[in-house]
């Protein structure tokens, strides 16, 4: 994605109310508030940044799924 989308999705998600500027985000959470319009744009570059991390982080960690006991289970070891 280029700067200038980048810029122009950030404009689009930034909106104020009357405690400051807020951003929203695709997850369908209001962040903010925020003193500026400014701030609230710069703390989408962090977010948009820190849910990339937390993306790649979670495609290289492999899931591990445990199995909840059954009542059997838990009275054999009981």
């Amino acid at each position: 994605m280029s700067q200038y989308q980048m810029d122009s999705v950030k404009s689009d998600r930034v909106f104020y109310r009357p405690m400051g500027w807020y951003f929203a985000t695709r997850e369908g959470l209001d962040m903010g508030p925020f003193p500026s319009r400014r701030s609230a744009e710069a703390e989408i570059g962090y977010y948009l940044e820190s849910m990339k991390k937390l993306s790649k982080t979670a495609k290289k960690e492999p899931v591990i799924e445990v199995e909840q006991p059954t009542e059997e289970t838990l009275r054999k070891a009981g």
